[in-house]
């Protein structure tokens, strides 16, 4: 796994779209992401890692945020979504996974409602976000 990550990294690709197979995670499409600054809180406006540089007093209207989330390179025309049951300020790249260390994200909401009622997340701790890069298909 972490040889296919190595060549698409370098061939530009951030991440990748994988099929959900395993019954214990529901099915359709999910995405995971492998670098840390590819990741934006598409409602808080703040990245989820640690990106460094200063806070300054911005314009925090969320016409405002979406403006500078797309300078960034971010796409804000999908929102995607991250369920957990952990407390956290940022994004760490798991150690594991179906396909390897990453941020394990979807476009489907109603994916996050199936492993809600199995347990495996906690709603209130759903994130909403805004995704850069290049996701193979």
């Amino acid at each position: 796994i972490r040889q296919l990550q190595t060549a698409l990294t370098e061939a530009g690709v951030n991440g990748l779209r994988y099929m959900n197979v395993n019954p214990s995670e529901g099915s359709g499409w999910s995405y995971i992401v492998w670098e840390p600054g590819h990741v934006i809180s598409a409602t808080a406006g703040t990245p989820l890692f640690a990106l460094g540089g200063g806070q300054s007093e911005l314009d925090m209207s969320m016409e405002a945020k979406k403006q500078r989330f797309e300078e960034m390179g971010f796409d804000t025309s999908v929102v995607w979504y991250h369920g957990t049951k952990a407390e956290f300020d940022e994004f760490r790249i798991s150690t594991g996974g179906n396909l390897g260390p990453g941020v394990y994200i979807t476009q489907e909401k109603e994916f996050l409602d199936i492993l809600a009622e199995r347990g495996r997340i906690e709603p209130s701790k759903t994130l909403s976000l805004y995704v850069r890069g290049t996701l193979a298909t």
